[in-house]
């Protein structure tokens, strides 16, 4: 075995000085802003109290409060907390899919209005938030996201 050739030489120094303990990257930071237009976009996000005439509506938050638990128990091997995120990972999926076949209607519509010129409402000041969630809970809020434009569209 030719010993002068450090590629084969098992005793020669790496090409690359390493150190024992390689640098990681640190924790991933970013900003994901969310802008609603209108106070039902608004409370779709922050959600309402109950009273005795109306339940509550935990909103997107409280959404991703709740589901934040539920995340943490997957991580752990907890199986009811694998099923439960199915279960929601198949419930954004099907309102996904209303939202667009909506959409398709709604756009079908407008197309047979002839004369009539619409623009996206939007307000002279939109309410903007910081989300600071990630997994499931950002996939709902692009749907809320969606869903609000649309319904903009349509009043």
């Amino acid at each position: 075995m030719n010993t002068d050739d450090p590629f084969t030489d098992p005793n020669a120094r790496n090409l690359v000085e390493r150190s024992s303990q390689p640098q990681k990257p640190g924790v991933l930071r970013g900003q994901v802003w969310l802008t609603v237009q209108t106070n039902q976009a608004q409370q779709l996000i922050h959600g309402r109290a109950g009273t005795p005439d109306k339940p509550a509506i935990i909103g997107l938050v409280g959404f991703a409060d709740r589901l934040r638990v539920i995340w943490l128990a997957a991580r752990r091997d907890d199986p009811y907390a694998d099923w439960w995120l199915i279960k929601v990972h198949e419930a954004i999926e099907a309102n996904e899919t209303f939202i667009r076949h909506r959409r398709v209607e709604l756009d079908k519509h407008l197309e047979q209005m002839t004369g009539l010129e619409v623009n996206v409402a939007s307000s002279q000041h939109p309410y903007r938030v910081q989300l600071q969630f990630a997994n499931l809970s950002l996939a709902n809020s692009y749907s809320c996201s969606d869903w609000r434009m649309k319904e903009s569209i349509a009043m």
